[in-house]
């Protein structure tokens, strides 16, 4: 599992400060001044049968340093009102595939990672990996759950659609099942990136609860 591999936590009076490290460097850092309080947010089982979906895919190339293709795949339920349905897939393909379907699992040891993905986890203030969501009007609600495990199926069709195959569940062990068939549409990474930086257009932020 994507967990962190070192870190500290700093508790004074009226004051608890968390710095963690994660498995590829990402750093999570946050500070209370006050009562803890972690956001509300809804878990529970999700059962997904849907066609129609907007779907993006780009291929970041080794974005991880780890000898595997990264493709970072988004489906939104209305691509009108970016509203819905908000998945997002982080997967590591074996870069002598000739393209990402098959089936994926969870990835658990950086040094097995073909084929795997990436579970959902929080970092920076932003949502990083594999994720479900609800999204109203191109911001995240309260609902919000991390692929922690299962597997992600992805097979191409005869008509040119893809279909996206979930028995996955979230870290609090929900179930998240179901069936997405929708075209894909395929984007230059350089082209999502809105700074240097690749990561707030890649990942959802928590901070301003945006998703675009």
């Amino acid at each position: 599992r994507y967990n962190p591999v070192s870190g500290t936590v700093t508790v004074s009076d009226n004051k608890i400060e968390v710095n963690f490290v994660y498995t590829y460097g990402d750093t999570y850092s946050f500070v209370y001044n006050s009562t803890p309080a972690w956001p509300a947010v809804v878990q529970e089982p999700v059962v997904i049968d849907g066609t129609g979906y907007y779907a993006t895919v780009s291929n970041y190339g080794d974005f991880y340093e780890v000898g595997a293709n990264n493709y970072y795949f988004t489906l939104v339920e209305d691509a009108a009102t970016f509203s819905g349905n908000y998945l997002t897939f982080d997967l590591l393909v074996d870069p002598s595939k000739a393209d990402y379907t098959g089936e994926y699992t969870v990835l658990m040891d950086v040094n097995d990672a073909m084929g795997k993905f990436i579970p959902g986890n929080i970092s920076g203030g932003y949502l990083n990996g594999s994720w479900y969501a609800v999204v109203e009007n191109g911001s995240l609600t309260n609902v919000y759950q991390p692929l922690y495990g299962g597997t992600i199926t992805i097979a191409k069709n005869a008509d040119s659609s893809t279909t996206f195959t979930l028995d996955c569940v979230d870290d609090k062990g929900n179930p998240i099942t179901g069936s997405i068939t929708t075209n894909v549409e395929e984007v230059d990474p350089d082209a999502m990136a809105l700074s240097a930086d690749r990561k707030p257009s890649r990942f959802a932020s928590l901070t301003r609860k945006s998703v675009r």
